[in-house]
Protein backbone atom coordinates (compact mmCIF):
# COMPACT_ATOMS: atom_id res chain seq x y z
CA UNK A 1 0.00 0.00 0.00
CA UNK A 2 1.36 3.45 -0.70
CA UNK A 3 1.99 6.09 1.66
CA UNK A 4 0.35 9.32 1.29
CA UNK A 5 1.80 12.87 1.10
CA UNK A 6 -0.38 14.50 3.96
CA UNK A 7 1.91 14.75 7.23
CA UNK A 8 4.59 13.79 5.67
CA UNK A 9 8.10 15.17 7.24
CA UNK A 10 11.38 14.46 6.11
CA UNK A 11 14.32 14.90 8.87
CA UNK A 12 17.61 16.24 7.36
CA UNK A 13 18.87 17.29 10.78
CA UNK A 14 19.95 14.08 13.13
CA UNK A 15 19.61 10.75 11.35
CA UNK A 16 17.75 10.90 7.91
CA UNK A 17 14.10 9.48 7.93
CA UNK A 18 10.93 10.03 6.62
CA UNK A 19 7.88 10.10 8.64
CA UNK A 20 4.18 9.86 7.61
CA UNK A 21 1.91 10.61 10.76
CA UNK A 22 3.25 8.86 13.16
CA UNK A 23 5.02 5.99 11.21
CA UNK A 24 8.38 6.15 9.94
CA UNK A 25 8.97 5.13 6.73
CA UNK A 26 11.76 2.60 6.36
CA UNK A 27 13.20 2.72 2.61
CA UNK A 28 15.67 0.11 2.73
CA UNK A 29 18.30 1.99 1.53
CA UNK A 30 21.80 2.98 3.17
CA UNK A 31 25.05 4.64 2.20
CA UNK A 32 25.57 6.45 -1.32
CA UNK A 33 22.18 5.22 -2.08
CA UNK A 34 20.69 7.07 0.56
CA UNK A 35 23.60 10.36 0.38
CA UNK A 36 22.05 10.54 -3.03
CA UNK A 37 18.39 10.98 -2.05
CA UNK A 38 19.62 13.32 0.97
CA UNK A 39 21.67 15.68 -1.87
CA UNK A 40 18.69 15.38 -4.39
CA UNK A 41 16.42 16.62 -1.17
CA UNK A 42 19.36 19.82 -0.75
CA UNK A 43 17.32 20.71 -3.69
CA UNK A 44 13.75 19.84 -4.68
CA UNK A 45 13.24 20.37 -8.23
CA UNK A 46 16.85 21.45 -9.19
CA UNK A 47 18.42 19.51 -12.11
CA UNK A 48 21.66 17.48 -11.97
CA UNK A 49 23.84 15.93 -14.79
CA UNK A 50 24.58 12.18 -14.21
CA UNK A 51 28.60 12.42 -15.03
CA UNK A 52 28.46 14.83 -11.90
CA UNK A 53 26.73 13.03 -9.60
CA UNK A 54 28.66 10.41 -10.44
CA UNK A 55 31.73 11.42 -10.49
CA UNK A 56 30.58 13.40 -6.98
CA UNK A 57 30.02 10.28 -5.64
CA UNK A 58 32.56 7.66 -6.97
CA UNK A 59 35.65 10.24 -7.15
CA UNK A 60 38.31 7.42 -7.80
CA UNK A 61 36.06 4.93 -10.08
CA UNK A 62 36.51 5.19 -13.62
CA UNK A 63 33.89 7.27 -16.06
CA UNK A 64 31.98 3.94 -16.56
CA UNK A 65 32.24 2.58 -13.12
CA UNK A 66 30.76 5.74 -12.04
CA UNK A 67 28.08 5.86 -13.97
CA UNK A 68 27.09 2.13 -13.89
CA UNK A 69 27.04 2.65 -9.59
CA UNK A 70 24.94 5.77 -10.27
CA UNK A 71 22.41 3.43 -12.36
CA UNK A 72 22.38 0.71 -9.94
CA UNK A 73 21.54 3.56 -7.28
CA UNK A 74 18.97 5.47 -8.70
CA UNK A 75 17.43 1.74 -9.83
CA UNK A 76 17.17 1.87 -5.68
CA UNK A 77 16.03 4.76 -5.00
CA UNK A 78 12.92 3.99 -7.82
CA UNK A 79 11.84 1.17 -6.01
CA UNK A 80 12.17 2.69 -3.10
CA UNK A 81 10.31 5.89 -3.00
CA UNK A 82 7.82 3.87 -5.42
CA UNK A 83 6.27 3.56 -2.05
CA UNK A 84 5.23 7.02 -1.06
CA UNK A 85 2.83 9.20 -3.21
CA UNK A 86 4.47 12.89 -3.74
CA UNK A 87 8.21 11.98 -3.45
CA UNK A 88 9.50 10.50 -6.89
CA UNK A 89 12.99 10.23 -8.15
CA UNK A 90 13.38 10.92 -12.00
CA UNK A 91 15.94 10.93 -14.54
CA UNK A 92 16.80 10.52 -18.26
CA UNK A 93 20.13 9.44 -19.87
CA UNK A 94 21.56 12.73 -18.70
CA UNK A 95 19.66 14.33 -16.13
CA UNK A 96 18.83 13.46 -12.76
CA UNK A 97 15.62 15.14 -10.19
CA UNK A 98 13.73 15.05 -7.61
CA UNK A 99 10.21 15.56 -7.61
CA UNK A 100 8.79 16.39 -4.23
CA UNK A 101 5.15 18.07 -3.80
CA UNK A 102 4.67 21.15 -2.05
CA UNK A 103 3.09 19.84 0.89
CA UNK A 104 5.69 17.47 2.13
CA UNK A 105 7.41 18.69 5.31
CA UNK A 106 11.45 19.49 4.81
CA UNK A 107 12.74 20.77 8.09
CA UNK A 108 15.59 22.96 6.45
CA UNK A 109 12.98 24.44 3.61
CA UNK A 110 10.66 25.44 6.57
CA UNK A 111 13.39 27.01 8.62
CA UNK A 112 14.94 28.55 5.97
CA UNK A 113 11.56 29.68 4.55
CA UNK A 114 10.11 31.33 8.23
CA UNK A 115 13.62 32.65 8.66
CA UNK A 116 12.75 34.80 5.48
CA UNK A 117 9.39 35.75 6.89
CA UNK A 118 11.10 36.96 10.23
CA UNK A 119 13.75 38.76 7.59
CA UNK A 120 10.37 40.55 5.86
CA UNK A 121 7.97 41.43 9.07
CA UNK A 122 11.63 42.57 10.82
CA UNK A 123 10.61 44.78 13.77
CA UNK A 124 11.83 48.19 15.32
CA UNK A 125 12.56 46.28 18.04
CA UNK A 126 13.42 42.42 18.91
CA UNK A 127 9.74 41.07 19.13
CA UNK A 128 8.46 38.90 16.22
CA UNK A 129 4.88 37.83 15.25
CA UNK A 130 3.30 35.50 17.58
CA UNK A 131 3.11 33.71 14.25
CA UNK A 132 6.43 33.39 12.98
CA UNK A 133 7.23 33.28 16.85
CA UNK A 134 5.53 30.10 16.78
CA UNK A 135 6.20 28.81 13.59
CA UNK A 136 10.16 29.49 14.29
CA UNK A 137 10.15 27.87 17.63
CA UNK A 138 8.50 24.60 16.00
CA UNK A 139 11.30 24.96 13.50
CA UNK A 140 13.91 24.32 15.50
CA UNK A 141 12.89 21.98 18.04
CA UNK A 142 11.83 19.92 14.73
CA UNK A 143 15.65 20.68 13.33
CA UNK A 144 17.70 18.90 16.67
CA UNK A 145 20.85 16.82 15.79
CA UNK A 146 23.72 17.42 13.29
CA UNK A 147 22.73 18.53 9.90
CA UNK A 148 23.22 15.83 7.34
CA UNK A 149 23.76 13.39 10.27
CA UNK A 150 26.18 10.62 8.62
CA UNK A 151 27.25 12.12 5.60
CA UNK A 152 30.89 12.09 6.07
CA UNK A 153 31.79 13.11 2.33
CA UNK A 154 33.04 16.94 1.27
CA UNK A 155 29.62 17.90 0.01
CA UNK A 156 27.94 18.02 3.11
CA UNK A 157 30.20 20.30 5.05
CA UNK A 158 29.35 23.46 3.53
CA UNK A 159 25.59 22.72 3.86
CA UNK A 160 25.87 21.32 7.14
CA UNK A 161 27.92 24.51 8.27
CA UNK A 162 25.55 26.81 6.67
CA UNK A 163 22.71 24.74 8.10
CA UNK A 164 23.57 24.36 11.73
CA UNK A 165 24.58 28.31 11.61
CA UNK A 166 21.03 29.13 10.75
CA UNK A 167 19.36 26.99 13.01
CA UNK A 168 22.09 28.74 15.88
CA UNK A 169 21.13 31.76 14.58
CA UNK A 170 17.36 31.51 14.91
CA UNK A 171 17.79 30.33 18.80
CA UNK A 172 19.42 33.40 19.19
CA UNK A 173 16.51 35.21 17.71
CA UNK A 174 13.97 33.68 19.61
CA UNK A 175 16.14 33.89 23.29
CA UNK A 176 15.91 37.65 22.14
CA UNK A 177 11.95 37.95 21.53
CA UNK A 178 12.08 36.02 24.70
CA UNK A 179 14.02 38.39 26.62
CA UNK A 180 11.93 41.36 25.34
CA UNK A 181 8.85 39.73 26.29
CA UNK A 182 10.01 39.25 29.55
CA UNK A 183 9.34 35.35 29.09
CA UNK A 184 12.81 33.86 30.66
CA UNK A 185 11.89 30.82 31.37
CA UNK A 186 10.96 29.94 27.65
CA UNK A 187 14.78 31.94 26.76
CA UNK A 188 16.35 29.30 29.21
CA UNK A 189 14.76 26.57 27.32
CA UNK A 190 15.77 27.82 24.16
CA UNK A 191 19.58 28.12 25.27
CA UNK A 192 19.47 24.68 26.67
CA UNK A 193 17.72 23.63 23.48
CA UNK A 194 21.09 25.06 21.40
CA UNK A 195 23.40 24.00 23.59
CA UNK A 196 22.05 20.14 23.45
CA UNK A 197 23.39 20.10 19.97
CA UNK A 198 26.43 22.70 20.13
CA UNK A 199 27.99 22.37 23.66
CA UNK A 200 30.82 24.09 22.55
CA UNK A 201 29.21 26.99 21.49
CA UNK A 202 30.51 29.82 24.41
CA UNK A 203 28.61 32.24 23.32
CA UNK A 204 25.55 30.29 24.18
CA UNK A 205 26.44 29.08 27.47
CA UNK A 206 26.70 32.99 28.14
CA UNK A 207 23.38 33.51 27.19
CA UNK A 208 22.10 30.66 29.89
CA UNK A 209 24.71 31.94 32.31
CA UNK A 210 22.93 35.51 32.25
CA UNK A 211 19.48 34.56 31.88
CA UNK A 212 19.97 32.47 34.86
CA UNK A 213 21.45 35.54 36.38
CA UNK A 214 18.19 37.56 35.35
CA UNK A 215 15.97 35.41 36.83
CA UNK A 216 17.66 34.94 40.12
CA UNK A 217 19.15 31.37 39.93
CA UNK A 218 22.03 32.58 40.24
CA UNK A 219 23.51 29.17 42.08
CA UNK A 220 22.56 27.57 38.49
CA UNK A 221 24.69 30.43 36.58
CA UNK A 222 27.61 29.74 38.72
CA UNK A 223 27.21 25.80 38.00
CA UNK A 224 26.41 26.57 33.90
CA UNK A 225 30.18 28.55 34.20
CA UNK A 226 31.50 25.58 35.43
CA UNK A 227 30.01 23.22 33.03
CA UNK A 228 31.35 25.36 29.92
CA UNK A 229 34.28 25.59 31.83
CA UNK A 230 35.16 21.91 31.57
CA UNK A 231 33.71 21.51 28.41
CA UNK A 232 36.15 23.68 26.98
CA UNK A 233 39.14 22.37 29.12
CA UNK A 234 38.80 18.65 28.02
CA UNK A 235 37.32 19.24 24.50
CA UNK A 236 39.61 21.85 23.49
CA UNK A 237 41.73 22.70 26.12
CA UNK A 238 41.17 25.95 26.54
CA UNK A 239 39.69 28.55 28.85
CA UNK A 240 36.37 30.46 28.74
CA UNK A 241 36.30 33.58 27.38
CA UNK A 242 36.96 36.99 29.19
CA UNK A 243 33.70 38.17 28.69
CA UNK A 244 32.31 35.09 30.26
CA UNK A 245 35.00 35.39 33.28
CA UNK A 246 33.95 38.89 34.17
CA UNK A 247 30.18 37.57 33.80
CA UNK A 248 30.69 35.14 36.09
CA UNK A 249 32.70 37.31 38.48
CA UNK A 250 29.47 39.79 38.42
CA UNK A 251 27.41 37.33 39.40
CA UNK A 252 29.48 36.50 42.44
CA UNK A 253 29.92 39.51 43.40
CA UNK A 254 26.42 40.98 43.28
CA UNK A 255 25.24 37.75 45.38
CA UNK A 256 28.09 38.66 48.42
CA UNK A 257 25.77 42.00 48.69
CA UNK A 258 23.88 42.40 51.91
CA UNK A 259 20.70 40.92 51.54
CA UNK A 260 21.18 38.63 47.74
CA UNK A 261 20.52 35.17 47.95
CA UNK A 262 23.54 33.12 48.79
CA UNK A 263 25.53 30.82 46.46
CA UNK A 264 25.51 27.25 47.73
CA UNK A 265 29.00 26.25 48.29
CA UNK A 266 28.74 23.18 46.05
CA UNK A 267 28.43 26.40 43.22
CA UNK A 268 31.61 27.67 43.79
CA UNK A 269 33.85 25.67 45.65
CA UNK A 270 35.87 24.61 41.89
CA UNK A 271 36.41 27.99 40.86
CA UNK A 272 39.88 28.60 40.60
CA UNK A 273 41.04 25.06 41.09
CA UNK A 274 41.86 23.88 37.53
CA UNK A 275 45.19 25.12 35.68
CA UNK A 276 45.35 28.17 33.55
CA UNK A 277 44.32 27.01 30.15
CA UNK A 278 45.05 29.31 26.43
CA UNK A 279 42.13 31.85 26.16
CA UNK A 280 40.56 31.75 22.74
CA UNK A 281 42.16 33.78 20.11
Amino acid sequence: MKHTVQSMNVHLFGPFRIRVGDEHIHLGIAGVTRDILTYLLLNPGAVFRRDMLANLFWPDSTTAQARAALSTALWRLHKSCAEILGLTVESSENLIWLKADDDIYIDIRQLEYWQRQAQIHRRTDLRLSDTIRRNLTACVENCQGQYLDGCEEDWARAPREDAMTLRLNTINQLIDDAQERGRLSSAIRLAQLGLKDDPLHEWLHHRLIQLYAESSQRSKAIMQFETLKDTLANELGISPLPETLELRNSIISVSSLPGASPIPAAATENIGRSKTTPSHG
